[in-house]
């Protein structure tokens, strides 16, 4: 973030554009080259292949540092993620018993990442993530930059590599396998946790005996979700119970 003139596009109509207007600043002349290509024409020229590779040696190098921040960060994650990451692990496994692990887990990643973190990587000012100074905004290239990380990252916890339709990008395959298999492990770790009631270290008769209440801030119209949660799953939570 720190360095605003950081640009990890790897678009090749974008990189071809750019290194038109580039050439037509150093030479003072207009390039003889068509502005308007397809992807295919601008490929043709090493100069684009060339600078999306390199820029692919950048990208590759900050996503493996983005993706160890994450695989490090385990146990800071928020136990209510976990356990949701875990009673899905849980549910699926028995609603589909036959299913392999590994397709288990790509739900689970789904879950953790493209739910929960993807969010936060492409608008961190969203959520507070970064300290921006008053009336200063994330520039368009900053965004850019953050949404292309996310791509790449989805793709490796979900995957899914590059083929025909983008062979530009193909050299990311070897680093998303890579990747996947660390982020599988990383989806098996975070999705084992303890038990709500071990975890918080209560049982049916805590409320009983507690002497000092807990304080939780709640706003209306949680309370209106809540209520309309449990109205929506009403028969299973009360299957074997007598509502009174």
């Amino acid at each position: 973030m720190e360095d605003k003139e950081l640009n990890m596009n790897i678009h090749p109509l974008e990189v071809y554009k750019s290194w038109i207007s580039k050439t037509e600043s150093e030479t003072g002349q207009p390039s003889k080259l068509p502005y308007e290509v397809t992807p295919e024409q601008a490929l043709k020229h090493k100069e684009v292949t060339d600078e999306i590779e390199n820029t692919i040696k950048k990208l590759v190098t900050i996503i493996q540092s983005f993706q160890d921040k994450i695989i490090g960060s385990v146990d800071q994650m928020p136990y209510g993620i976990r356990y949701m990451a875990m009673c899905l692990r849980n549910d699926l496994k028995e609603k589909f018993p036959e299913s392999p692990d590994e397709e288990i887990m790509k739900a689970v990643g789904n879950l953790l990442y493209y739910r929960y973190m993807n969010p936060v990587i492409t608008a961190p000012d969203s959520f507070e993530i970064i300290d921006l100074a008053a009336g200063s905004n994330m520039n368009n290239v900053q965004r850019r930059n953050l949404g292309s990380i996310a791509k790449i990252l989805q793709h490796a916890a979900s995957y899914k590599i590059f083929d025909s339709d983008a062979k530009y990008l193909a050299s990311l395959n070897s680093f998303i396998k890579t990747a996947y298999i660390k982020f599988m492990k990383f989806f098996a770790t975070a999705s084992q946790i303890d038990e709500i009631e071990e975890h918080f270290n209560m049982d049916e008769f805590s409320d009983v005996t507690m002497l000092n209440k807990p304080m939780i801030y709640i706003s209306p119209n949680e309370i209106s979700s809540t209520h309309q949660l449990l109205l929506d799953h009403q028969k299973e939570i009360t299957v074997g119970r007598m509502i009174r």
